[in-house]
């Protein structure tokens, strides 16, 4: 579940269900429309968990559950 979500920033905290929340980039979001506006807080989402050079990020993000 999307916990924190910045449209000026692009970027968010998802609240796993197991182990420690993950920041997420708008560019790491997939919806019909092309655009992560109306992401919002407490939006149930399913993604892909990545290594990054800033550490565990969570990439593939789909809004719902797929």
């Amino acid at each position: 579940m999307i916990i924190s979500w910045s449209d000026r920033e692009g970027r968010g905290v998802i609240q796993r269900a197991e182990g420690p929340d993950v920041e997420f980039s708008f560019t790491a979001v997939h919806q019909a429309s092309g655009s992560y506006l109306g992401l919002t807080v407490g939006l149930r989402v399913t993604f892909v968990l990545v290594n990054t050079d800033s550490g565990v990020q969570a990439q593939d993000v789909v809004v719902g559950w797929a």
